[in-house]
């Protein structure tokens, strides 16, 4: 049978079911749903459900900085290509604190084409690179989306 919960302490945060729940042939799991005003999870019988808190797009570029941070502590990246990579993408964060989206739009595809000189270079391997420009382009298309 369907189980119904409150929890008290997650009222009022943006859940939603987890992308590849959400995104599955289960058309059981898609029906679980949370209600954030008042912290009511509803899950249909014999099923997991996982919810998860929407990050915001500068958290996400911050995700992204560790990521290229790693790359050049691994050995990956030089610190001076890691460092002109990250700077595009705190100049994004700068820009969407100041609401500025399309700017911030911009500064992510310059990194998207700086990740994409350094793998047609050979100075980044094909797999890191197409990670950091999924992970960019995710972070422009939910820009777009609460533009």
């Amino acid at each position: 049978e369907a189980q119904t919960f409150i929890a008290d302490a997650l009222a009022g945060l943006d859940l939603s079911l987890h992308p590849v729940q959400m995104n599955s042939f289960d058309d059981v799991v898609k029906t679980a749903t949370f209600d954030s005003a008042t912290g009511t999870f509803t899950v249909p019988g014999r099923t997991t459900a996982v919810f998860v808190e929407k990050a915001t797009p500068q958290e996400k570029i911050g995700f992204l900085i560790d990521d290229v941070e790693t790359l050049v502590e691994n050995g990956d990246l030089t610190e001076f290509e890691g460092g002109l990579l990250i700077r595009d993408l705190e100049s994004a964060i700068r820009a969407l604190d100041r609401d500025r989206k399309g700017l911030a739009i911009f500064r992510l595809r310059i990194f998207v084409i700086k990740v994409r000189f350094l793998v047609c270079s050979h100075r980044l391997a094909p797999e890191d690179g197409q990670r950091l420009i999924d992970a960019a382009n995710e972070i422009i298309a939910q820009i777009i989306e609460e533009w």
